[in-house]
């Protein structure tokens, strides 16, 4: 089994366990269940920037990618695979994933919600930023997720970025400024006013992503 947060009262207020316990008819767009897999929901991403930002959220309240077992991060990885391959077809392009590897207790790596959740989104950047390879010591390319299971395991909060390629990097770092990531790729896409989702939604963007998904179920 995945290790759990305490289900005590911080899980009653965070946000993203509220959005994968609503019932599907009852959610808002931004919140749209896109598709799902035993432990995780694919939604829109509030601030889409890109349209197509998506998320994989866990449907159990845990920090990080590293707080899974084995099999439930093959079950992650098949899921982004999948989702990659839907968005090539909508976009026709490839999709960089990315996750703010969160240890809890002020330990954010740049995650603004302490809500294991990945960042998916589809876009033209062919290489890894700058500022991470500059900046931080990258322990990749890896050949999997899996490895996150150690930084978990040693509280060792992380960035996790796949290119384009597929290529698995994984870089340690220290306490980022929330959503540190997003700064960082809306930069890279000549966005760099457009970042935080709390002030900027982008709500047409993700109606418009819906009704491309919408379309693209109905001629299959």
């Amino acid at each position: 089994m995945a290790s759990l947060i305490n289900q005590n009262s911080e899980c009653n207020v965070c946000r993203l366990c509220q959005v994968v316990n609503k019932p599907e008819q009852d959610r808002e767009i931004e919140n749209t269940l896109i598709d799902q897999t035993a432990h995780f929901q694919w939604i829109p991403g509030l601030g889409s920037f890109v349209e197509g930002y998506s998320l994989i959220v866990s449907k159990n309240h845990v920090l990080n990618t590293g707080c899974f077992d084995i099999d439930i991060i093959d079950e992650l990885e098949l899921f982004i695979q999948k989702i990659k391959k839907v968005l090539r077809k909508v976009y026709q392009k490839g999709s960089i994933v990315f996750e703010h590897g969160s240890m809890g207790n002020r330990n954010y790596a740049g995650s603004c919600i302490e809500h294991h959740h990945i960042h998916i989104l589809p876009t033209d950047l062919l290489h890894i930023p700058k500022v991470l390879s500059d900046n931080f010591v990258n322990h990749g390319p890896v050949d999997s997720m899996k490895c996150l299971i150690e930084f978990n395991r040693n509280h060792r909060p992380y960035i996790y970025y796949a290119s384009i390629s597929g290529e698995h990097n994984v870089f340690e770092v220290q306490v980022l400024p929330r959503q540190y990531l997003r700064q960082v790729i809306a930069a890279e896409c000549d966005r760099p006013q457009d970042w935080d989702w709390r002030e900027k939604a982008f709500i047409e963007n993700i109606k418009t992503f819906v009704t491309k998904l919408t379309s693209l179920r109905m001629e299959r």
